[in-house]
């Protein structure tokens, strides 16, 4: 949820709060203050009645006052009954309108020339809640209006004073460590923006710098040791050429050559990972996965004959993905090669490219460590002397950098393990 979102969705829920509170006590209010004026009149009206009928000398013109006037009831109080004065509400049906009539009724006891008397009076609420409702829907119109305008205006305010950030994070999100240093934030006159921009330039900055920094101790490195490293590699070639070489010396020669292809291809690794975690393969392009397939199992075929390894493929031409061509080259590559060196002889290997999926399943042994682990660096078999434990790592960035998703699966009875991988990063 966004920062304006909830700020603007507390506002409404309180906004409503409030209108759903007022109108119906607005209401409330509004009717009880009519009530109390009705009931005001009524008593006026009772007082007057009381004073004329007493003024008059006979109940003869007391019917012919009822007879005049509908809202009027006087008639004698029955032994026993309550005189208590009360106010009270009922609907009559009024032939003349064609309409229910809500009214307002008084009942009163009073004495006229000595006698108690009930005098009823009713009075119409027709004119009383029409006005109630009017005032009503016109205080709900204008509380709704304020509402309404309050949000746009509060939206319009909030859109406008955080553009810059807005604005600042569209180009952090474009921004390129490796092309282009500089930023150019808009940071407006708000004091707390500016902070912020002033903070995010000086961390591009510093972040720029450590990157060209480490980008270029990479290169040197690579340059440094690779170049020393052929030279040992010549040297014991020549070495191993010598005449007068014995058995012993000639075998402490072919290991100190197989511990150096080992520390070569170590270095390699180290400067891959290393240049993957930096970024350095942002390009990208539509590569297809069973081209890339095909060339990896290719690359191992020498390896695949000499453990006598069976192995089947099915790939898709059309299993087509947007990614950088080296990494992809990469992802395979290490794949069927750690299928192959960590696979037993006359073994299984079985590479499937499609769905936009990738699978590589191969026999072996049961892992020495904990699955969890399996794409941790140097994480490896001691007993196999051909792996160097980055392999997987490899993969396993490849994968992060690219939005793909790597899953590994170990299926008993079989004892075949499975590498997969989709490259729409969903699972």
């Amino acid at each position: 949820m966004k920062l304006l979102e909830r700020t603007v969705r507390v506002y409404l829920l309180y906004s409503l709060l409030i209108v759903l509170v007022a109108i119906p006590a607005f209401y409330v209010i509004i009717h009880e203050m009519f009530m109390q004026d009705v009931n005001h009149v009524l008593k006026q009206r009772r007082d007057e009645l009381v004073a004329k009928l007493n003024a008059y000398p006979g109940e003869s013109s007391w019917a012919f006052l009822q007879a005049m006037d509908e809202n009027i009831v006087i008639r004698p109080l029955k032994p026993n009954s309550s005189t208590r004065q009360r106010f009270f509400n009922r609907k009559q049906y009024d032939a003349k309108a064609g309409e229910v009539e809500p009214l307002r009724l008084l009942s009163s006891v009073a004495m006229i020339h000595g006698k108690p008397y009930r005098i009823i009076l009713r009075q119409s609420l027709i004119d009383s809640e029409d006005l109630s409702e009017g005032i009503l829907v016109t205080q709900a119109i204008l509380l709704v209006a304020l509402l309404a305008g309050l949000l746009l205006i509060n939206r319009y305010q909030s859109a406008k004073i955080w553009h810059p950030f807005y604005g600042a994070l569209r180009q952090l999100r474009a921004y390129d460590l490796d092309k282009d240093p500089r930023l150019e934030l808009e940071s407006g006159k708000i004091r707390e923006f500016q902070d912020l921009n002033q903070a995010i330039l000086q961390l591009v900055q510093k972040n720029h710098q450590v990157y060209q920094n480490q980008k270029g101790f990479i290169e040197n490195a690579a340059h440094e040791m690779q170049t020393p490293l052929a030279i040992f590699r010549g040297k014991l070639d020549l070495l191993l050429q010598h005449k007068s070489l014995d058995q012993e010396q000639a075998e402490q020669i072919q290991s100190i050559s197989e511990t150096l292809d080992r520390l070569q291809r170590l270095n390699k690794s180290l400067l891959l990972i290393s240049k993957i975690e930096n970024r350095q393969f942002l390009e990208k392009s539509l590569v297809n996965m069973g081209t890339a397939g095909e060339r990896a199992l290719e690359q191992a075929s020498d390896l695949v004959q000499e453990m006598q390894i069976q192995v089947t493929s099915e790939l898709d031409p059309a299993t087509v993905v947007a990614v950088n061509p080296a990494l992809a080259d990469i992802l395979i590559s290490n794949l069927v090669t750690n299928a192959v060196i960590h696979n037993v002889s006359q073994g299984i290997l079985r590479l499937s490219i499609r769905d936009h999926t990738l699978k590589v399943e191969n026999t072996g042994p049961d892992l020495p460590f904990d699955p969890s682990r399996i794409f941790d660096r140097f994480q490896k078999n001691p007993a196999n002397a051909r792996s160097t434990g980055l392999g997987l790592a490899i993969v396993k960035q490849i994968c992060e950098v690219s939005g793909f998703r790597i899953n590994y699966a170990f299926r008993l009875p079989e004892r075949v393990h499975e590498m997969t991988v989709f490259f729409s990063g969903q699972n």
